[in-house]
């Protein structure tokens, strides 16, 4: 993506893209769980995005910070 936009310059001006994201994979037991689970993962992930995002900015431009996580517990 960000190679891609990179060649693609907006009204003459460089483009650039920070991304935060986290990757996680529930372990098997934890996905048959109860949706209440899924719920809080999805916002405890999201925020770790946005965390992960926020590094890559704070660090420069044209960044991508990938976060794992092992182990998540609501």
């Amino acid at each position: 993506l960000r190679a891609a936009l990179a060649v693609r310059p907006l009204a003459g001006l460089p483009v650039t893209v920070s991304v935060g994201a986290c990757v996680w994979e529930p372990p098997p037991e934890r996905a048959r769980q109860a949706e209440g689970f899924a719920s809080e993962a999805l916002r405890q992930l999201l925020k770790r995005a946005d965390e992960a995002l926020y590094r890559a900015k704070h660090r420069g431009r044209d960044r991508a910070e990938i976060e794992s996580v092992a182990g998540l517990r609501p």
